[in-house]
């Protein structure tokens, strides 16, 4: 796993689950369990996962699509300019 800060409390056995906040993947997916922590002179550590899953013997896979950005107040106004028909 990359970029993982040196201070980052750590240790053989956790598990490693999304925390969602990319906004990519969604909250609490296992990803797996840590196998080994080697503490890096800078600012990063090395940490090796195992998967909570054995890929050769995988059948089935779900698939998470994520909603599109939600628009901004800007944008969504800026679609219905001139629209608006009012009385005068």
């Amino acid at each position: 796993m990359d970029y993982v800060a040196g201070s980052a409390d750590l240790k053989v056995g956790d598990t490693v689950v999304t925390s969602g906040i990319d906004g990519i993947y969604p909250k609490g997916f296992v990803i797996g369990q840590i196998q080994s922590v080697k503490r890096g002179a800078g600012e990063y550590s090395a940490i090796v996962i195992k998967p909570a899953v054995d890929f050769n013997s995988l059948e089935a896979a779900l698939i998470v699509l994520t909603p599109p950005p939600a628009a901004t107040t800007s944008t969504a106004t800026a679609g219905t300019a001139g629209t608006h028909q009012g009385r005068e």
